[in-house]
């Protein structure tokens, strides 16, 4: 089973865990962790800054490796 990777998003700071059962975790500064989809709906589709690692709420922006 190969390791989990962890991406911090330059323009927010959240950190995304790749991999698990239930798909990619998002670890927020504050609060539960959540999923890709809830931090696109909160975050990601209201700025338009380069750099974002979650453009696309399926997450398909984040590199496996």
């Amino acid at each position: 089973m190969s390791e989990p990777i962890k991406k911090e998003c330059p323009v927010c700071g959240v950190k995304i865990v790749s991999g698990g059962m239930l798909g990619d975790r998002v670890e927020y500064s504050v609060g539960a962790p959540g999923t890709r989809d809830d931090l696109y709906q909160r975050v990601c589709r209201h700025t338009q800054k380069a750099g974002c690692i979650n453009r696309d709420p399926k997450g398909t922006s984040l590199p496996n490796r």
